[in-house]
């Protein structure tokens, strides 16, 4: 029996589809394996709206054949540790506006799947939600593999793991900074938080994903910590008004493929704050990564791995940040 008492705060988000814009597109090699190298090349045509900080996003979208919690890796179907690494502001030149950036060892044991996302100074999933990927075979090593016991003092559930289509789905977490949503080779978007209280958060989201449609959602813990949902699947639902506002997928296939270049962002009628996602420094240890760029990142740019670090921005760029316009596509090179 539980002697505790938690005060719980419940908060109604509603997602919201936003115009989409290139911004910049990363390029990521599927020729991935356990603890082996993992490259990303981007390049941008329009640097009034792509600059650093950049950082890179490894979101596990496990099954139940993908890895289990007792077992070395990310993580199992319901509950993985997600990665957040900060992108070093020398791997961008800015004279070619191109950029690259190896990690050393990707975390990820062999058969567990994963999608990327990379954010910059603009704002976040601005480089565009990758397709699946599967980790393959070869292994180079085991040292890079993290062990899952934080996950149990993560407090991250869902009540449902196939909500109806526009229906409410309500997310239980401990006190939270973020809940970002990811649909594969679709969009991104982000659920608004009410203000920091004591105990359990709930935030209820009315899922305006299409039925059939697969999503995973990240939360960001206040103590630096990440974590996946795994691949939840939209049912039918008896309504289709929501779909209008909603984010889109192109479908949740394992192979290579261009990202929908769209993203959405909650809003709410209570005042709170929209935060970036922090950088578990708690996580992000366990890698070590190389910057590939030569030149000196541009004058004025900021270390921050923040959105909100990226100081001198006009004002409609940071509504841009702060709405999270998705602008970008992902190619996967085999």
């Amino acid at each position: 029996m539980n002697r505790h008492s938690f005060l719980k705060k419940t908060f109604v988000s509603l997602a919201l589809l936003l115009p989409a814009r290139a911004a910049f597109t990363p390029t990521f090699s599927t020729e991935t394996s356990q603890c082996g190298p993992f490259t990303v090349s981007w390049s941008s045509t329009d640097t009034a709206r792509a600059g650093p900080p950049f950082s890179l996003f490894l979101i596990p979208v496990n099954d139940a054949g993908a890895a289990t919690a007792d077992e070395p890796g990310r993580g199992g179907a319901s509950l993985s540790l997600a990665l957040h690494q900060d992108i070093p502001e020398s791997a961008w030149d800015a004279t070619t506006n191109t950029g690259s950036y190896k990690l050393d060892a990707l975390p990820f044991r062999t058969g567990e799947r994963f999608i990327v996302v990379m954010d910059d100074g603009f704002g976040f999933g601005t480089g565009g939600v990758s397709g699946i990927q599967t980790v393959g075979p070869n292994p180079a090593g085991t040292s890079c593999l993290g062990q899952t016991e934080q996950e149990a003092n993560i407090r991250f559930a869902l009540d449902t793991r196939q909500p109806p289509q526009c229906a409410a789905l309500s997310i239980t977490t401990a006190q939270t900074t973020s809940i970002r949503g990811f649909v594969p080779n679709g969009s991104a978007f982000s659920l608004e938080l009410p203000a920091a209280s004591t105990g359990d958060m709930i935030t209820t989201w009315n899922v305006n994903v299409a039925t059939g449609s697969s999503f995973v959602l990240v939360y960001a813990g206040s103590d630096g910590k990440y974590a996946s949902s795994g691949l939840v699947q939209t049912a039918a639902g008896t309504s289709d008004e929501c779909i209008a506002n909603g984010p889109h997928s192109t479908g949740v296939s394992t192979g290579s493929s261009t990202s929908a270049s769209r993203s959405s962002s909650s809003t709410s009628s209570r005042s709170s704050s929209t935060q970036s996602v922090p950088t578990s420094s708690n996580l992000s240890s366990r890698i070590t990564g190389t910057s590939t760029g030569t030149s000196a990142p541009a004058a004025g740019s900021s270390s921050s791995s923040s959105n909100n670090g990226a100081s001198g921005r006009t004002a409609g760029a940071s509504l841009s940040m702060l709405l999270a316009t998705v602008i970008g596509g992902v190619t996967f090179l085999s």
